[in-house]
């Protein structure tokens, strides 16, 4: 090969090889905002479900007290 075709080919490889290391990091930080999206999803579903079981517990201790007075 000449030196043309060596440096071209050089080039081509970096080239490469840089755009897979992009890549790379788009996907990890891609993958860092789905891990972050689920972790709050979940944790609105436990805020969710404990303040449903507060207004049921206050429910239940409402109509309890209110039915002895009746």
């Amino acid at each position: 090969m000449n030196n043309k075709t060596e440096r071209y080919q050089g080039d081509a490889e970096r080239t490469i090889k840089d755009a897979r290391q992009r890549t790379r990091k788009r996907d990890s930080s891609e993958e860092k905002i789905r891990i972050a999206l689920a972790d709050f999803s979940f944790v609105g579903l436990s805020v969710q479900y404990l303040v449903d079981l507060i207004s049921a517990g206050r429910a239940k201790r409402f109509a309890h007290n209110h039915r002895e007075h009746a």
